[in-house]
């Protein structure tokens, strides 16, 4: 009946013992204890309460949480070689905290006094994945199946950070709850609320020759955080201000990848509409893993070729947008024409005329659907040639097949004449707009009533 923990320290070899329990939970037993392979003074404790961390001997200790729940953890492991901490519970699973290095700068007190630090950053091994059961996850396996999902993979960069940054809503809210204070907040303090951007951090990653591959942007939360780098180049796409969750037949929008090499991270902190770095930057490396069966005698000419592709993809993706955009500007001219009172008619053949031309326009880009979906074979468009190619290219280590590098031969050289025709569009309708005079709003129109 006697739940103490105890946890006792000899340095005599038995002769005599001293308790390190320490802080450690009233009436929580410990069952196991780890010590780390580098620093003697990190000390992991197994209790009924879940597991606890010592970085000075046993002086104190701190509950490790990270998901894990309160749980008695019965025993422990440490993989050296990649400084997991591995926990068994015998009846809620096994647990495994992932390269727990940082505890070992966290040992340095003086650390805990800076306000941003970022730790080492463990050499990581590059490759890409796959999916054996077809599409992402456990695909159609049902739920009967189980699956747990793979860390993220990347280089971790793990960062410790001590400012509490909060908005004026949050301060005030928090005010509130330890006062009685029952004053209606004034309204310019509700204006600055409503207007205020919440601080966050944005880590700046470069490669050898000090160009940016790509940023990272993360709540500005104090404690112990982490980012990952996924061994990619921004991605090239159209901007979203949403990021949908990727489907089971969807993919992540990523840049082509990175080369083996060095890089570095250096972090910023953007808060009350000033950018401040935190920290000088941080070196880290690399390494591809060499498993793959045809793998690019020239990994440089193989990341060129891999950047072509994305400035034409992303010029092609942005075409796209831009051509959707004038096809809708011209869908609510054609109404605005058709039902407007004092609105000249024969504007139509205008409209009829540029229908003409963006439809074809539209089948060089993405293919002549109307007849493709009758199963008719149909001249690829520029797109389906990109997409082709990526598909490809994007997830592989190997060099690039010719039909590949004809692909995106043809695709540039198509792409010119259909660049022009959308540029050529967007004056057309802008003159068009001038014509239909003050018609009810319309899409890209406002400044005409004004002239009027």
């Amino acid at each position: 009946g006697d739940f103490k923990p105890y946890l006792l320290k000899s340095s005599d070899k038995g002769k005599t013992w001293a308790s390190i329990a320490g802080n450690l939970p009233e009436k929580g037993a410990v069952y196991c204890i780890e010590q780390d392979h580098v620093n003697p003074n990190i000390l992991f404790a197994g209790t009924e309460f879940g597991v606890f961390v010592s970085l000075n001997g046993g002086k104190e200790w701190t509950q490790l949480k990270a998901g894990l729940p309160t749980i008695a953890i019965r025993d422990m492991e440490i993989q050296k070689r990649e400084n997991d901490l591995v926990l068994g519970t015998f009846g809620r699973s096994f647990y495994v905290l992932d390269d727990y290095a940082a505890l070992r700068e966290l040992a340095d007190e003086k650390l805990l006094e800076k306000r941003f630090h970022v730790f080492d950053i463990k050499k990581q091994l590059m490759f890409n994945t796959k999916n054996p059961l077809g599409y992402r996850g456990k695909n159609a396996q049902g739920e009967m199946y189980y699956a747990a999902e793979n860390p993220a993979l990347g280089s971790v960069i793990s960062y410790y950070f001590s400012d509490t940054l909060k908005t004026a809503q949050e301060m005030r809210r928090a005010k509130e709850k330890t006062t009685e204070d029952d004053n209606y907040p004034s309204k310019a303090a509700i204006k600055k609320e409503a207007q205020e951007e919440k601080a966050f951090l944005l880590f700046v990653i470069k490669d050898e020759a000090g160009d940016e591959i790509q940023k990272i942007k993360t709540d500005a939360k104090a404690g112990l955080n982490k980012v990952v780098l996924n061994f990619r180049y921004a991605p090239t796409g159209p901007i979203k201000l949403k990021a949908k969750k990727v489907g089971r037949y969807g993919s992540d929008d990523v840049g082509q990848l990175a080369l083996p090499g060095t890089y570095t991270v250096t972090p910023y902190l953007r808060n009350n509409g000033k950018i401040e770095q935190l920290a000088e930057a941080k070196q880290f490396e690399i390494e591809l893993l060499n498993n793959t069966t045809l793998p690019a005698s020239d990994k440089k000419a193989l990341l060129a070729f891999q950047k072509e592709v994305a400035e034409l993809r992303r010029s092609v993706d942005g075409s796209e947008k831009l051509l959707g955009e004038i096809q809708n500007r011209l869908k609510y001219l054609k109404v605005a024409i058709e039902t407007t009172p004092n609105t000249a008619i024969n504007l139509l053949n205008k409209i009829t005329e540029l229908e003409t031309k963006m439809n074809a326009t539209a089948i060089a880009l993405w293919g002549d659907n109307d007849i493709g979906k009758h199963e008719y074979e149909v001249y690829p468009g520029l797109s389906e040639r990109l997409g082709v190619v990526i598909y490809g290219i994007w997830n592989s280590t190997s060099a690039p097949t010719k039909t590949a590098i004809n692909n995106i031969k043809i695709a540039k050289e198509e792409y010119v004449p259909v660049l022009a025709a959308i540029q050529s569009y967007s004056s057309s309708i802008t003159q068009l707009e001038k014509e239909i005079g003050t018609s009810p709003y319309t899409p890209g129109r406002g400044k005409e009533w004004k002239e009027e």
